[in-house]
């Protein structure tokens, strides 16, 4: 039984990586992910054969929106300072309670525009999302900490935002 569920959320976890993945690379490298793919999605349907009714309510609380969880997936996404970063999670969505974050997945407030927000199918998306956007635009020997980058960027409205996130 054990086994059985071990190779369902192995098999689950590879799966959301995979779309993690599909985010950040080529046509090329798209193409071939289609393929293992399509070995993947066989590896799954032979395992979800032996799978039983537990099973998805561990994969539920292993992707369930929880403050451990974002920190694990920050940690895993290697995001710099995963401890601000999580607050600022926390910060942006009121604890994962706002229609942002429940309607969007959307647990950075990243926008589009003024007025719409990006939606992504899981909100480990947007941690990946929060990690692409970091490497591209933080550079950390320009600023004396991470709090002063997000100074520099102006990146929330609130010009109290800094001292929030200091103090949670």
């Amino acid at each position: 039984m054990k086994t059985k569920k071990a190779l369902l959320i192995i098999l689950s976890v590879s799966t959301i990586l995979l779309l993690i993945m599909v985010l950040c690379i080529s046509e090329n490298e798209k193409q071939q992910l289609r393929e293992d793919n399509l070995i993947l999605t066989a590896e799954r349907n032979a395992a979800e054969s032996f799978a039983t009714a537990d099973t998805d309510v561990y994969f539920e609380y292993v992707t369930k929106l929880t403050p451990q969880n974002v920190k694990k997936w920050l940690m895993f996404l290697e995001v710099k300072h995963a401890d601000i970063v999580l607050k600022q999670s926390l910060l942006e969505t009121g604890h994962y309670t706002s229609d942002v974050c429940k309607e969007n997945n959307n647990i950075f407030g990243f926008r589009k525009s003024k007025h719409t927000y990006y939606s992504y199918p899981h909100w480990i998306m947007s941690i990946a999302a929060y990690k692409n956007w970091q490497d591209t635009v933080y550079d950390k020997d320009s600023h004396a900490s991470y709090y002063d980058f997000l100074i520099d960027i102006g990146y929330a409205e609130d010009v109290g935002y800094i001292n929030k996130l200091k103090r949670m």
